[in-house]
């Protein structure tokens, strides 16, 4: 029974009941996030209000006063059409509740493989998320697969598996090793959102491989947001999904209740009295936008109502002082809606890499990126050595490699000696190796205990960095998390290579008082300062830029100098969220709905 015990020493472990509780708690805490900065409960939140219509409620209002913003119900009770996928076999049943859905989800027949249908802004992307809540819930008690929340925006063509593999590392720090084996194992529930951003022959290739993972795994479950034009227009079959719900567009009785519950009347009284606005109100989110800026005027068409409260919100005074003008606001958004097409959704500062930059821009940044790190080396051993490591070193591109650059970044005390361990065994066996052969070379001139010293440490060195890679190369391990504010990844990354460095000049000044008791007094020493300057300020560039500090420190400069954003991107980012245009979820920042990002990417 060796083997088992030897496995879970590896990155090739199997996953653990641990790694499935800090799993269901990061999803947890990603939904929770996304539900809480959604447009409609920010406008709850902040509107006083007497009258409420709740989720699967009677529809009528009530007089009592809200307790508190965070735990009001909603004021719209989204209605669903049963959708069967099968010739002949139309259902006409409706439901209307997110926990009925979860009940169809889970229904004999549907067999948890499940469509959310619907056009822009009625509600799908809420209604995953609801159904993930209530899916998240079972799963803490039972062993029921856990739901995932994944966009398929980034998707580039490759299969499902290795595209979830990756997502789930680079949104959860799921290891690829539990990655693979909850996939195989069918014990997580893929939340796919993001399918209708896709080009329509991406989609059609996307559906084709949708379909053959769910064909190679019979009890893989998986939900699916896609527009219903998209599925009817395009023929995309469908074929392993059982069947699904379609939003229903708001009648006149909802966008009423919605109206009166916000305790704006005159919205009412307009959209009730406009041809154009009634259309365009039954839609949630663009009632939503109608409810932020609406005060009788004229609206021409769908784009001009979100232009309205794109321009609205500019200049709308949410914050008792505004540190970036409208103009500088347009401009920074515009950017980031360009910089979001055929990405994740979900923008993460610490994402940033050099296709974020203009090409013109791009020699500038290897340039600098060489002069860096060529001054640090240069300055202690040789201007030229340093300059030929500097360049050669922004030649390589990190962000191809984002296990070993996000591993490095979500090192906690716990993953991070854990990891230390179990990189030690290859490291004193390197150690032994290299010392014995150091050792014994040095004895044939009389230093026998020096070489066996240096050669040790050398040797402990390497092994510990091929330990630490090969941990690397699969994700590390333990280390299950979600980015829970800005520049989470940066600052780790300063944190933890200022404790790797302060453990590697222990290391050095161990093996330097080693040599030194081992020395005659009047014997040289083999190692002078300049040698040890040169090799600090090595290991000083090595490990910034391994850590990818340097590339992101000239990354941020350059498109800071094209005033692509502001240099402290973290305040403008919050002061967009607060200004309802972005949504902040933990370290991250979405749009408030994709239809005001492609608003930026047309020019507002």
């Amino acid at each position: 029974m060796a083997t088992p015990s030897l496995l879970d020493l590896t990155p090739l472990r199997p996953p653990s009941a641990h790694d499935r509780a800090q799993l269901i708690t990061a999803v947890n805490q990603q939904i929770a996030w996304q539900q809480q900065t959604a447009l409609h409960v920010l406008q709850q939140a902040t509107i006083k209000r007497r009258t409420t219509v709740a989720v699967g409620g009677s529809g009528r209002p009530s007089t009592a006063p809200v307790p508190a913003a965070k735990s009001a119900p909603s004021l719209v009770t989204l209605q669903y059409q049963i959708w069967s996928l099968q010739m002949g076999q139309q259902a006409t049943q409706k439901i209307s509740s997110p926990a009925e859905v979860a009940k169809l989800f889970e229904r004999d027949g549907m067999d948890g493989r499940l469509l959310i249908l619907g056009e822009p802004g009625s509600g799908k992307t809420q209604t995953l998320l609801s159904l993930a809540s209530d899916l998240l819930k079972k799963s803490r008690t039972s062993t029921a697969p856990v739901p995932v929340l994944l966009d398929l925006s980034s998707w580039r063509g490759e299969p499902i598996s290795i595209w979830a593999t990756a997502k789930l590392w680079e949104l959860y720090r799921v290891s690829e090793n539990c990655a693979r084996a909850w996939l195989v194992n069918a014990q997580l529930t893929l939340m796919l959102d993001g399918f209708d951003n896709l080009e329509v022959s991406q989609q059609r290739t996307c559906a084709a491989e949708i379909d053959t993972f769910l064909r190679g795994n019979v009890n893989q479950t998986l939900a699916l947001c896609c527009r219903r034009q998209v599925m009817e227009h395009s023929g995309i079959p469908f074929n392993q999904f059982n069947g699904g719900v379609h939003l229903l567009p708001l009648v006149a009785q909802q966008v009423k209740d919605y109206a009166t519950g916000l305790d704006k009347a005159d919205l009412w009284k307009g959209i009730k009295a406009s041809k154009v606005l009634q259309p365009l109100a039954r839609s949630p989110f663009l009632l939503n936008c109608l409810a932020e800026f609406f005060h009788d005027q004229p609206v021409a068409n769908q784009g001009d109502l979100v232009q309205r409260f794109i321009t609205h919100q500019l200049v709308a005074e949410n914050a008792p002082k505004k540190p970036f003008a409208p103009r500088d606001t347009q401009r920074y958004l515009t950017w980031l809606a360009n910089h979001l097409a055929g990405r994740d959704r979900t923008f993460y500062i610490g994402s940033l890499d050099p296709s974020a930059l203009a090409n013109s821009q791009r020699w500038l940044y290897r340039l600098l990126v060489g002069l860096i790190l060529g001054l640090l080396t240069g300055v202690f051993v040789h201007p030229m050595f340093g300059l030929a490591v500097g360049l050669m070193a922004s030649q390589v591109d990190l962000e191809a490699y984002p296990k070993y650059r996000l591993s490095f970044a979500s090192l906690s005390w716990g993953s991070g000696l854990s990891m230390l361990l179990r990189a030690f065994i290859p490291g004193l066996l390197l150690a032994l190796l290299l010392g014995g052969i150091a050792g014994f070379v040095a004895g044939q001139f009389g230093r026998g205990s020096t070489g066996f010293t240096l050669g040790g440490l050398i040797g402990l060195g390497i092994g510990l960095i091929l330990g630490c890679v090969f941990e690397l190369r699969y994700g590390l391990q333990n280390s299950i998390q979600v980015r829970r504010y800005p520049n989470q990844d940066i600052l780790n990354a300063v944190r933890n290579l200022f404790i790797i460095l302060v453990l590697l000049g222990l290391l050095l000044e161990v093996g330097l008082t080693l040599i030194r008791l081992g020395q005659t007094p009047d014997a040289d020493s083999p190692i002078n300062g300049q040698l040890l300057g040169g090799l600090a300020a090595t290991l000083l560039a090595f490990g910034l830029w391994a850590s990818y500090i340097v590339q992101h420190f000239v990354i941020r400069l350059l498109l800071c100098a094209s005033r692509a954003m502001p240099l402290n991107y973290a305040r403008f980012l919050n002061f967009a969220a607060n200004q309802r245009l972005l949504q902040k979820v933990g370290g991250g920042y979405r749009f408030v709905h994709e239809q005001v990002r492609e608003q930026f990417v047309k020019g507002v």
